[in-house]
């Protein structure tokens, strides 16, 4: 039972922890935004940030910034649609940006354009000011008074308060209470009423403007013209704070992580931020701008607060816009002149022995600087003595009392009594100016080593003389020399542990004995710039390709050459604090776990300070301290400084360089964009938000598709495509931090390209039908042609038969009639007659056999060998018989090809209507004419003959014979004739 209420006790004992209490800072940082880092460098007149992370300001019109790029919009701009460039902006509660500019209006993000609220006819507006949100609605001050626009209708409704001159600001006192000022009068307004009060603000004859309000449990805090003020039950007006009288207060704020509501944040007009103790009623700092701090405030001019979902608070001054992020406090740094940069670095950092507030710093221009580490302020500068103003190292012997390292001299000096010894090193004058001091390390009480380019030397504090301890023959030109060229080291058990350009420097100060320690590989590995003890006995050294861990046990060395994904890192400065070594090096602040051998960077290197710290690491409290050119920087390494880009958004589409996707897409779109197969040349734009440290957001994309891995990006913030095969496409993007921490969120969206007409499956199956159909149509052609051929043969065998058969039967027959007679002896003229009929049919036989080989032969497939054919025939026939004959053919038809079985039966038309002519018509002229109609050949063969009746019967073929001719080549035959007028044969194919 009793472990039972001591497990029970255990659970409820965290409800019982008090809150974090929230206390502000003196020495916050802040980010500021101007001219120099990718915004603008005029006054900013208000500040807001929408649902997809842009901060939206005001200043000559309206600008959208995502810590990397900055779109201005106004009203020179048509394409921006804002009317004026005198502007506030609103944000509401589902992000959307508003813009008091000439009329309302909001940002859409579809367009890319402002767009404006439509008022009736009755209420044009062209004036509004101070927004005031109250959920879904949007009170504002417009040509007509106080009027309210539902976010959801986008309609207007007015109200009863319809005069309101120069209006400053608005404020929702609660569900039913609105508050509004100008400059001459408050107004408290009943919502659910519909009923107002006015009000003029006097307090000691002094007309009182508010230009905010505030609310904190029942206490109404008015920001003026001349202070803070409480304005009791609306209606008593107080001042609460006689520091801040006649101080014009601009906004105010209680910040998000002040549950409690105590501290009060104050823009003031000229005083930075004061910050107001709700609960002691007095100010408890304040935030103003100091030329020596890069990340204080950049202008005492406040002009808004915004503070945004992430607890971040943004300022709107008259130098740009600034960022107080209490999650990013990791570094901060100080100049120590700013307007004077000339050799003004920092050499040694060193707290005071006796005064752990104080810091001392070695100027090497300005001698010893004080600084108070509370404040950050330089307390005093000890520079009296020119011969003690440039120094390489110090250490404090007491209090006031001095060890100064020159470039020549080690100075003992008095903050009272001044120089108290200065001594040269023990080295001939014709090589003094060779060797120069480095710096001191302390071995006890009354003795320090020196450490210089030549060697190692001693110092003794009783006695005040310098002697030789470890140095190389100065006019020794080899490799070895680098050995003894000293930077910097500690004391240890009795041994000197020294950096060195060409390895470890081990100086035994008992046994007087020297080693310099050196593993393999190249030079710049032992290479060193700085050293630091670190546990488990080993040495870390800051070298000139990574750091170099010494194992004092072992003696071997290990190489580092890859520290937070960077090779060969040039290293500096080091200090390792347990387990983990801080290093300074050319791309910033690294970090090293002995342990777990994991690196991460910690800090880029920024364009306000040099790209290698001036000076070695040196632990104030929980700061590493370093100093740069013209000032020094603290680091604050137990802070975790681990934030992750916001989620990546992807701004624009463009295909072919056109627009096709303005609006913002941060999750995975449902529908998909189609296009052409000839739109296949994509740019993808995607940002995303680290104002921290914006210039050190990476990016990664992928589009599935077309990318097998990720392609990592540099300093762009765009994918580009070209040429990109039709297919489904999805892009993906990413974004993380500088140690390579990634957002697990990913932006996508998807896209079709089309393929093209000739590549779509209904294509390629029509192709195949059609391809299908031609094969058939081959082969029923060629099939076609092969029972046309035999169609032909057997026409020809028929003809032969016919022809020739019949003409060879009669031939056989008169032969054996003529043979008998010649047997009988029969009279000759009998025999001669069967002889003529013998040699008739031989010619016959022969002209129907010379038709059927003029016929199958292809060298007369033109119409001309025809024409020709059709002379050769009927010429000499006609003149035979007196006939007058004409016979004409249209010369572009000659060269036509014309096919065999058409030739033939063409022909044969024409001969049977010849061999008429001549046996039946007794006429004394003919006329024969070939035409070419309409793709068409017209043969017209008439005569003046007797003609005859075409309707009476008679047993001859020849009529029948050249219809069945005209059929067989698909064309028509009509003879036109009747008794005493002649014939008329037209014969029409299609065979052109």
């Amino acid at each position: 039972m009793i472990k039972f209420r001591f497990v029970l006790l255990l659970l409820l004992l965290p409800l019982d922890l008090p809150a974090q209490v929230f206390i502000p800072n003196p020495d916050w940082r802040f980010e500021n935004f101007n001219s120099q880092n990718h915004f603008i460098g005029r006054g900013v007149a208000d500040v807001a940030m929408d649902k997809h992370g842009y901060i939206w300001t005001c200043s000559d019109g309206v600008q959208r910034f995502d810590g990397y790029k900055t779109i201005d919009f106004n009203s020179f701009d048509r394409a921006s649609g804002l009317k004026g460039n005198y502007t506030s902006v609103k944000v509401d509660n589902d992000g959307r940006i508003w813009i008091c500019s000439n009329g309302m209006c909001y940002y859409d993000d579809a367009s890319g354009k402002f767009v404006y609220i439509k008022s009736d006819l009755r209420h044009p507006i062209t004036g509004v000011n101070s927004y005031c949100l109250q959920k879904n609605y949007l009170w504002f001050i417009c040509d007509y008074g106080l009027a309210k626009l539902d976010l959801k209708t986008l309609k207007i409704t007015y109200t009863s308060l319809k005069s309101i001159t120069d209006p400053l600001c608005s404020y929702l006192i609660d569900e039913n209470t609105l508050f509004i000022s100008s400059r001459e009068k408050v107004y408290t307004y009943n919502i659910k009423n519909d009923t107002f009060s006015t009000n003029t603000l006097i307090y000691n004859n002094l007309l009182i403007k508010v230009f905010s309000v505030n609310k904190n449990g029942n206490e109404i805090l008015l920001g003026t013209n001349y202070g803070l003020f409480s304005f009791d039950n609306l209606r008593d007006l107080n001042p609460v704070c006689n520091a801040i009288r006649d101080i014009l207060i601009n906004d105010m704020i209680f910040l998000p992580a002040d549950k409690e509501k105590k501290y009060l944040f104050l823009a003031t007009e000229g005083k930075g931020i004061i910050v107001y103790n709700t609960i002691l009623k007095k100010t408890e700092l304040a935030y103003v701008h100091e030329d020596n701090n890069p990340y204080s405030v950049p202008s005492n001019i406040i002009t808004r607060f915004y503070p945004d979902k992430t607890g971040r608070l943004w300022l709107s001054t008259t130098f740009g816009i600034s960022m107080l992020d209490m999650f990013n406090q990791q570094l901060k740094m100080r100049f120590l002149n700013k307007s004077n940069t000339d050799e003004l670095g920092i050499n040694k950092i060193a707290r005071d022995k006796y005064d752990s507030t104080k810091v001392w710093m070695a100027s090497y221009n300005k001698g010893l600087i004080c600084v108070d580490w509370k404040t950050k302020k330089i307390e005093k500068i000890l520079n009296a003595n020119p011969g003690t103003q440039k120094i390489y190292d110090f250490a404090q012997l007491s209090k006031k009392k001095w060890l100064i390292a020159t470039q020549k001299e080690i100075v003992e000096w008095d903050e009272q009594l001044g120089i108290l010894s200065r001594k040269k090193l023990p080295i001939p004058d014709s090589l003094a100016l060779m060797c120069n001091i480095r710096g001191v390390i302390m071995a006890d009480a009354n003795t320090y080593y020196i450490t210089t380019n030549n060697g190692l030397f001693k110092y003794d504090l009783v006695t005040r003389k310098i002697n030789n301890a470890s140095n190389n023959n100065m006019s020794d030109k080899s490799d070895n020399r680098l050995k003894y060229i000293l930077i910097s080291g500690f004391y240890d058990k009795g041994i000197l542990w020294i950096a060195s350009r060409d390895g470890l420097f081990s100086y035994n100060t008992l046994t007087h004995k020297t080693i310099v320690y050196r593993g393999k590989g190249e030079k710049s590995n032992y290479f060193f710039f700085g050293i630091c003890n670190a546990v488990d006995d080993q040495i870390v050294c800051a070298a000139g390709s990574g750091i170099t861990i010494f194992n004092k046990q072992t003696k071997s060395f290990k190489v580092v050459n890859t520290i937070a994904n960077l090779l060969n890192p040039a290293c500096e400065s080091i200090v390792s604090i347990n387990n983990m070594v801080w290093i300074g090096s050319e791309v910033g602040i690294l970090n090293y776990n002995l342990n777990t051998y994991r690196s991460s960077r910690a800090e880029h290197e920024t364009s306000m300070m040099q790209i290698f710290p001036s000076s070695p690491f040196t632990v104030v409290d929980n700061d590493i301290v370093f100093g740069f050119e013209n000032g020094y920087a603290y680091f604050t390494h137990d802070l975790k400084n681990n934030l992750v880009p916001s989620n990546p958004v992807i701004e624009r589409v463009y295909v072919n360089n056109q627009p096709v996707l303005r609006h913002f897409m941060e999750q995975e779109n449902t529908g998909n964009l189609v296009f052409n197969h000839s739109d296949n040349s994509i740019n993808i734009a995607f940002t995303s938000f680290l104002y921290s440290d914006p210039d050190h957001i990476n990016f990664r994309y992928k589009l599935n598709g077309a990318d097998s891995r990720w392609q990592y990006t540099d300093d762009q913030r765009s994918a580009n495509y070209s040429q990109l095969p039709s297919g489904n496409y999805t892009f993906y993007v990413q974004c993380g931090n500088k140690n390579g921490v990634w957002n697990k969120h990913l932006a996508s969206f998807s896209f079709i390209i089309k393929p093209p007409y000739w590549a779509a499956w209904w294509f390629r199956l029509l192709v195949i039908l059609i391809i299908a159909f031609i094969l058939y149509k081959l082969y029923r052609y060629k099939i076609n042609h092969i029972l046309a051929i035999e169609r032909i043969r057997e026409r020809i065998a028929s003809d032969f038969h016919d022809d020739i058969g019949s003409a060879l039967s009669s031939i056989s027959i008169f032969s054996e009639v003529a043979d008998t007679q010649l047997k009988q002896q029969q009279p000759p003229e009998k025999t001669r007659e069967i002889i003529s009929h013998i040699s008739f049919h031989s010619r016959a036989m022969l002209d129907a056999m010379d038709d059927i080989i003029w016929a199958v032969n292809p060298q007369n497939d033109h119409f001309n060998d025809l024409a020709v054919r059709m002379r050769e025939f009927a010429i000499p026939l006609l003149e035979a018989r007196n006939i007058q004959f004409d016979i004409s053919m249209q010369e572009d038809i000659l060269n036509a090809r014309i096919k065999m079985e058409a030739r033939k039966n063409i022909f044969m038309i024409f001969k049977e209507c010849i061999n008429n002519l001549l046996k039946h018509s007794g006429c004394s002229a003919m006329k024969v004419s070939v035409n070419k109609l309409n793709n068409h050949l017209e043969l017209i063969i008439s005569d003046n003959g007797k003609g005859f009746d075409i309707n009476a019967k008679h047993n001859r073929n020849g009529l029948k014979n050249m219809q069945k001719r005209a059929a067989e080549i698909k064309g028509t035959i009509k003879v036109t004739t009747q008794p005493g007028a002649g014939t008329v044969t037209r014969l029409l194919v299609n065979i052109i």
